[in-house]
């Protein structure tokens, strides 16, 4: 969902009922415990408000990184997670190469 304040983003989570309601009735599961709100913003804007996201009578959880199609990603857009995986994964292999 996208919007250019904090009003116009709650409106359009409407859309979102839209989708479960979609999903509902060509029987596709949403696993709401399982189910992250993930709201990313430029690093200079640091105290951004997010509306609450109600899914089933369950509010979703936002959270500050998320591992998307194998790549960390941070809410500011840093890349830096992903860089510190990688080395914690290749030193790793290193030592496992080297006994």
């Amino acid at each position: 969902m996208t919007g250019k304040n904090i009003n116009e983003l709650a409106s359009n989570l409407d859309t979102l009922n839209n989708i479960i309601s979609w999903c509902d009735t060509n029987r596709l599961i949403i696993k709401k415990d399982k189910s992250l709100a993930f709201g990313f913003h430029h690093k200079l804007n640091k105290n951004i408000a997010f509306p609450d996201i109600i899914l089933k009578d369950r509010e979703i959880t936002y959270t500050s990184q998320l591992k998307v199609l194998g790549a960390w990603i941070k809410c500011n857009l840093n890349w830096d997670l992903h860089a510190e995986n990688l080395l914690k994964k290749l030193g790793k292999l290193c030592c496992a190469v080297k006994t």
